[in-house]
């Protein structure tokens, strides 16, 4: 199965799998929901989706590149 295919699935629908999620943009989707109870309920959503881009700073850090070599991917608008 795809992951788009995910919103059509009979089972996710009728079980409560799917959550609605408003974007950034502030369109609305739905998400995927943990697969199982705790206590009798389904675990829901903590937080929004991050916007495209959000913690890449943080990320790279951790991957080991330095503050100049984030800048250089920046202004060149390109990924490591």
């Amino acid at each position: 199965m795809r992951p788009e295919q995910l919103f059509d699935d009979p089972h996710l629908n009728a079980t409560g799998g799917l959550a609605p999620v408003r974007m950034n943009d502030g369109s609305e989707s739905r998400v995927p929901l943990m697969p199982f109870t705790l206590g009798g309920r389904r675990p829901g959503l903590r937080l929004q989706p991050p916007l495209l881009g959000e913690h890449s700073r943080e990320l790279l850090r951790e991957l080991g590149y330095g503050d100049e070599d984030i800048a250089a991917f920046q202004a060149a608008q390109t990924r490591p």
